[in-house]
């Protein structure tokens, strides 16, 4: 045990006396600032424009509640919560749909057309995520290329094991002593940047999720220093291995991720925006041309309850019901897509970890998921609010899906008391929501981590030290 510390202690005198380590901290701790003062002015707008959004939501909302059938057709805005934790990981939550338009009938999705699956948008926020997952798992590289190698080079090597020292010590204070190394200018960048996000006064970050992050960061920074031990154990020059860690480095960061999506947009495509409107325009006409064509549910002469009313009633169902369907088989094909993605993509550690971050966060393509769950669910509840105050109306025909078809029959028009109208509040998925993703995840890591030890301790003992 003392061989070991006098080795890690030996690897920190090395370390801080070179200029790479204090580039590194500098580095780092320039990101943390910038990272955290940018997500505090961005949250801080995020929070009022929320805010605004709600207000002016309630204000149509108390007006549309003079007139219940005026309060089932509204569209109003679901709206998605400011996420305080997207400092840890924002995902592409810039890129998702921060609101959804609902009434009592549909859920309209509001995506900007040419956009595609715009749940496989690139990653591409300085948030701690990216600072980690690219940033420093370079920098774990720059650190450890010559942690053999350099020592060969340098004919201390041979030195070391001149003695009967074992392999394994030597090897553990040398990955010890550059954990450390990486450690102190993250741990530093980010109590930095809790002390910015802190010192606006109206942000509150679950430092559970943040220690859990952190604690996920180093078992991946780890394992990059064990690759890049790997690395030099098996060059004899540091150059060699310098390269071969820049490419490793390329390929796991950018080659893999973006082949990910491009494999997911080619194997398992969607159909396009327009091609859904046409599905659901073709579906409506359908439903008319097979159930309805021959009837009376054509009919309509304002009088709400003439003998043909229910069948058009019952042919505005239908419409709702295949339109629904048809919306929620796309969106679920959007989520499969982004899943088939992850699975091909998680061959790389940075995807993982990346992946990791985003459910320790609670943001991205889960939380979208969960969102649109929660929006479908108000819907429904909605639905449920409008049929009971609509019962006791003995002028109303009881009809709720008939202002699809009519624009202006169906429903009672008798005013509802605002404060028992129900109300849409996001509930951000706790962190308890993503633990088995996390738990997989994680595991894949440190099993990574275990592999990358054992062929970089037995490389070391086969390593020609002369």
């Amino acid at each position: 045990m003392t061989l070991i510390l006098e080795i890690v202690f030996k690897e920190l005198r090395e370390n801080f006396n070179t200029v790479r380590f204090y580039l590194i901290l500098i580095l780092t701790i320039m990101l943390f600032v910038v990272s955290s003062i940018i997500f505090v002015r961005n949250h801080e707008q995020k929070i009022l424009d929320y805010r605004n959004d709600v207000s002016e939501n309630e204000s149509v909302l108390i007006e549309k509640s003079e007139d219940l059938l005026q309060l089932a057709r509204f569209k109003q805005s679901l709206l998605k919560k400011p996420n305080p934790n997207e400092v840890i990981s924002e995902a592409n939550e810039k890129f998702l749909p921060n609101k959804f338009e609902a009434n009592i009938f549909y859920l309209d999705f509001p995506e900007i057309e040419g956009r595609g699956n715009i749940l496989l948008r690139g990653f591409n926020t300085v948030d701690w995520e990216f600072i980690v997952a690219v940033v420093l798992s370079f920098l774990a590289f720059v650190l450890s290329y010559d942690a053999v190698c350099g020592e060969k080079e340098q004919k201390t090597l041979s030195l070391i094991f001149s003695n009967s020292v074992k392999a394994v010590k030597v090897y553990l204070g040398k990955f010890f002593g550059l954990l450390i190394t990486i450690a102190i200018p993250f741990f530093v960048g980010s109590v930095i940047g809790l002390l910015i996000i802190n010192l606006s006064g109206e942000i509150s970050i679950n430092y559970g999720r943040v220690i859990l992050f952190l604690l996920v960061s180093m078992i991946f920074l780890s394992l990059f220093l064990l690759i890049g031990m790997t690395v030099s154990s098996l060059f004899s020059q540091s150059v060699t291995s310098a390269v071969t860690l820049l490419f490793i480095w390329i390929f796991v960061a950018f080659v893999i991720p973006a082949t990910g999506n491009l494999i997911a947009n080619q194997l398992y495509s969607i159909p396009k925006r327009g091609q859904i409107v046409k599905k659901i325009g073709t579906a409506q006409e359908d439903i008319y041309n097979t159930k309805y064509k021959d009837t009376r549910a054509g009919r309509w002469n304002g009088d709400q309850f003439a003998p043909w009313v229910p069948l058009r009633a019952q042919w505005s169902t239908d419409i709702m019901n295949a339109r629904n369907q048809i919306y929620d088989d796309y969106i679920n094909q959007m989520i499969i897509q982004v899943e088939k993605t992850k699975r091909i993509t998680r061959i790389s550690p940075v995807s993982v970890f990346r992946y990791l971050a985003e459910e320790i966060s609670g943001t991205g393509v889960k939380r979208f998921e969960k969102f649109y769950i929660q929006a479908n669910q108000f819907k429904q509840q909605m639905y449920s609010f409008v049929e009971e105050k609509d019962r006791p109306d003995p002028k109303s025909p009881h009809f709720l899906t008939l202002p699809l078809t009519t624009g202006s029959a169906g429903i009672s028009r008798l005013p509802v008391e605002y404060p028992a109208v129900p109300q849409f509040e996001e509930k951000i998925p706790e962190l308890r929501d993503n633990l088995s993703l996390i738990i997989i995840d994680l595991t894949v890591l440190v099993i990574l981590s275990i592999i990358f030890f054992i062929v970089g301790y037995f490389l070391v003992v086969r390593y020609d030290k002369r």
